[in-house]
């Protein structure tokens, strides 16, 4: 018997951001749910001409109404498999940590699949995470905010 050949997943890069504000018992993380019902990262497809870091800004602004965040520095990449279409995909996003001012305020953007956003201390953002690549993104960013 002859195996089949599978196709090589079709590659997407994307970008997002670890948003913080405030330090020490007032550190907060942004969380937007999903579309799918999950508690995840902002973060979205790098467009052309692009950079990571510009992408990972201009998704926060788009998906949790929060434009203007500081870029702090790159906090990791994750990769993960999916299926869309009937085709396998494989998503690398890299991440960044972004700090947004103390009285910053979330707009969840139904469009950009945002169905509700807030700021959550580090232990209720890494409880509410779906996702244990994102939750390993948050406990390091939070070990550099620190």
């Amino acid at each position: 018997m002859r195996k089949e050949a599978h196709p090589e997943p079709l590659r997407v890069r994307s970008a997002g951001g670890v948003v913080v504000k405030g330090n020490g018992a007032e550190l907060r993380v942004a969380l937007m749910r999903s579309g799918h019902g999950t508690w995840v990262l902002p973060k979205g497809r790098i467009e052309e001409g692009e950079t990571p870091a510009e992408a990972a800004l201009r998704e926060v602004g788009e998906e949790i109404g929060l434009p203007g965040a500081t870029l702090i520095g790159e906090v990791g990449q994750t990769e993960h498999e999916y299926d869309r279409a009937g085709k396998r995909h494989r998503k690398q996003v890299d991440w960044f940590l972004l700090r947004a001012d103390p009285e910053a305020e979330l707009f969840p953007n139904p469009d950009e699949n945002a169905l509700d956003c807030g700021w959550f201390t580090g232990e209720q953002a890494l409880s509410l995470l779906s996702h244990p690549d994102q939750r390993r993104i948050v406990r390091r960013a939070l070990a550099s905010w620190r």
